[in-house]
């Protein structure tokens, strides 16, 4: 190769499903779509989070005000929360990035809203542990969670399936996957 410069066939593995998939199938732009709505969905989750962040935070008498909670009651793990919840959101930010590349940080996301929406869930109807004097304040924090991981979820399937499918033909290239021996 005097001279030139050799061009790489290499391409990112976000945009991989597009490459391998012809476009009139359109397989590859629902991925693609999928994907950016995941990543759209993710900021809108930790943007949702900074709503609840900021005043835990800096002002969590607000929020106790806002859902009616003890006046009397100490802020010290309301501010805990506000702080756990800043790093969750950081880490999101992978998932943001590249969920394509961060596979695993994408699908904890979707994990982490879902274990969100089952804590309030417990709490809003059965509240087994009293952990609250107004379990029915948990309702819209139960909603908020399953509804982001739902949609995440379903939009993180549709971006990746193409990938899972060509790992599995990478790994199987006769389609035998199962042995009968």
């Amino acid at each position: 190769m005097s001279g030139q410069v050799a061009k790489s066939t290499v391409e990112s593995p976000r945009y991989e499903c597009c490459a391998e998939r012809s476009e009139s199938s359109g397989c590859g732009r629902l991925q693609l779509t999928a994907l950016t709505g995941f990543r759209i969905v993710v900021v809108l989750g930790v943007l949702t989070n900074a709503v609840f962040i900021v005043p835990a935070l800096f002002a969590p008498q607000v929020i106790n005000d806002l859902f009616g909670f003890d006046p009397d009651y100490s802020t010290v793990w309301l501010r805990n929360v506000g702080m756990v919840l800043l790093l969750v959101s950081i880490t999101n930010a992978a998932a943001a990035i590249d969920p394509r590349r961060y596979e695993l940080f994408a699908w904890l996301v979707v994990i982490g809203r879902y274990i969100a929406a089952l804590f309030f869930l417990e709490i809003w109807l059965f509240d087994a542990l009293g952990s609250s004097d107004k379990p029915d304040a948990f309702m819209w924090f139960f909603i908020t969670d399953a509804s982001l991981g739902t949609i995440k979820c379903v939009l993180l399937y549709l971006g990746l399936r193409r990938k899972v499918a060509t790992e599995a033909a990478r790994r199987f290239p006769n389609g035998h996957h199962l042995s009968t021996a």
